[in-house]
């Protein structure tokens, strides 16, 4: 058996233990995202926006 497959099993084990039944859309967190202030915050800080905080990102979520 060859890595491709072990990982492939290994895929296949954790779908059997997963709960896949559909998320409904009333479920999800309703937010709005500022990507663009996200990004120039970013920018300023010399980071991408995956590597700041969740702190950080924070600041740019608002519910509604």
């Amino acid at each position: 058996m060859n890595g491709q497959m072990k990982n492939f099993n290994n895929y296949y084990k954790q779908l059997e233990t997963m709960d896949l039944n559909p998320v409904s859309a009333k479920d999800l967190p309703h937010v709005k995202v500022d990507i663009r202030g996200a990004i120039a915050y970013a920018k300023k800080l010399g980071k991408q926006v995956f590597e700041m905080t969740d702190e950080e990102k924070r600041r740019f979520m608002r519910t509604y």
